[in-house]
């Protein structure tokens, strides 16, 4: 065993310190296993959430919208000039479009958003989760027979806020009066996000123009698919050179700018404050060799005597420092890993849906991740380690020690 192990083992063995000390080790290592385990856990709820809103958002809404300044009349036109350009990596496109009523039903009235869909090209652009009556597909539940009220499909929340009535009225503006429309709900639609599922009904296009007395071909955009969701932005601008200044495109990022503002600012305040914390309980380091100097001043004493110089007594502190951090933090990885784990599992923790638009709380867990926390933490302990032993290890403690003496 070379010198400097032997010294260290023998300075940092915990038989040999006083309990005030050894309880302070625990308390050091207890405080990063905290920090270090709460600092993963809000990585992997921070990742959840995005995960889950990107996941709902490119569900329920396409990767790209394109609309005109008016309804578009000639939809056909715009279909045959994009489907051939093979360079867009356009995967799937769709007409609909969008109107806005009043919804009475189970005694309660609601404003809704109704989004006609053309039945045979949604699935291409839309991969949301549907429960259908008697199993149907969106195509069978949408078909509306003569002299029957109009076949819709509803969000699931709303559909609850509506008891889960069937029959409903569709309350819709016209020239002189209102208009009170039934409508038979024969479905239900699961997008992930509240406000989709709590304001939106889906209809068939030529009931939607029946409805609100359109011309027969016309709708209000298109939904675009692309093969890489992330290029959206560099696609609509080649979009609207290609179809002229009188069409303008919508990114997914666009359309839900403000809940990825969110998201991101609620990851960026999260890793903040859990690394402030990591910081703190680093701090808790230099007090365990702050006492064991206190402790050991005497031998220190004899050994700068006998010639050992002062770097080796440094190395003895930041070893005891870095072992208390490397202890702490692979506690703390393994708590961290096990927590969220259950969390995202079982979905212990329900979310009231109207405020974070999802029911429970989300777990995303990142093992590259979490080995850049555990190697971030190790180093802060370390870090925190030598800049505490380069003052704890100077020879004028010892004789400062010795002159009080």
């Amino acid at each position: 065993m070379s010198l400097i192990n032997f010294i260290s083992s023998r300075f940092n063995c915990s038989e040999t310190l006083p309990k005030s000390i050894k309880v302070m080790r625990i308390v050091s290592i207890v405080g990063v296993s905290i920090s270090v385990a709460a600092l993963i856990i809000a990585t992997s709820v921070g990742r959840g959430f995005e995960k889950e809103y990107i996941k709902a958002l490119l569900e329920f809404n396409s990767h790209l919208v394109v609309m005109s300044g008016a309804e578009i009349e000639n939809p056909k036109d715009v279909i045959d000039r994009l489907q051939t350009r093979s360079d867009l990596e356009i995967t799937g496109m769709t007409p609909f479009i969008y109107r806005e009523a009043l919804a009475i039903g189970g005694g309660a009235i609601k404003g809704i958003v109704i989004k006609g869909v053309d039945t045979e090209s949604i699935a291409e652009v839309n991969g949301m989760k549907m429960d259908l009556i008697d199993g149907k597909n969106l195509k069978a539940a949408l078909a509306t027979k003569p002299d029957s009220p109009i076949s819709v499909v509803s969000g699931i929340s709303l559909y609850d806020f509506f008891g889960r009535n069937e029959d409903v009225k569709l309350v819709i503006p016209e020239e002189k009066r209102e208009s009170f429309v039934p409508v038979k709900v024969a479905g239900s639609f699961e997008s992930g996000i509240y406000d989709y599922d709590s304001q939106f009904i889906l209809m068939s296009l030529p009931q939607i123009r029946k409805l609100f007395k359109m011309d027969e071909g016309t709708v209000t955009g298109f939904e675009l698919k692309l093969m890489d969701p992330f290029k959206a932005e560099k696609t609509a601008r080649r979009i609207e050179e290609i179809l002229g200044a009188q069409y303008q495109t919508t990114t997914w990022q666009e359309l839900n700018e403000d809940i990825i503002a969110a998201v991101n600012l609620e990851k960026l305040a999260s890793a903040i404050i859990m690394g402030i914390m990591v910081i703190v309980a680093a701090l808790n380091i230099v007090a365990v060799l702050v006492l064991t100097t206190i402790y050991r001043l005497h031998e220190i004493s004899v050994l700068r005597a006998i010639g050992l110089s002062k770097k080796y007594i440094q190395e003895v502190f930041v070893r005891a420092g870095t072992k208390i951090s490397l202890i702490g933090t692979l506690i703390g990885v393994a708590m961290g890993l096990i927590i969220a784990f259950v969390i995202g599992f079982f979905e212990l923790i329900p979310l009231e849906a109207e405020i974070y638009l999802i029911k429970s709380l989300p777990i995303d867990i990142s093992i590259p991740i979490c080995g850049m926390i555990a190697v971030l933490c190790i180093g802060v302990g370390f870090l925190t380690s030598v800049l505490a032993s380069r003052k704890l290890a100077n020879e004028q403690i010892a004789l400062g020690f010795n002159r009080a003496r």
